[in-house]
């Protein structure tokens, strides 16, 4: 993958796909960013907290996008205790074929 317009990003900060995703959830429900980064990123990060997500997102498209990701993070990095389960499967493609 080509990170050559990477600005510090998860690997910079030595953090795999999964973990940046749940740090960013983590600024997400406490509206501050919580981890201990440069100023200039931190600034950054902060000013698009303050912004907000686009009004037209709703709860259920939020918690959607969050699966997927963490979907694409499994599908990545996927480690043996943290595989998904035929359960899980058989569930999310449940969830799927309902809506």
């Amino acid at each position: 993958m080509d990170r050559s317009n990477d600005r510090g990003g998860a690997a910079s900060l030595g953090l795999t796909y999964l973990e940046a995703l749940a740090e960013a959830g983590e600024n997400l429900l406490q509206q501050e960013v919580v981890q201990s980064l440069p100023d200039e990123q931190k600034k950054e990060l902060q000013k698009k907290l303050e912004a907000g997500l686009p009004p037209e997102m709703k709860r259920e498209e939020i918690r959607k996008a969050f699966q997927l990701a963490v979907i694409k993070g499994m599908k990545e990095n996927v480690q043996p205790h943290h595989a998904m389960t035929p359960d899980a499967v058989a569930m999310f493609m449940g969830y799927l074929a309902e809506n």
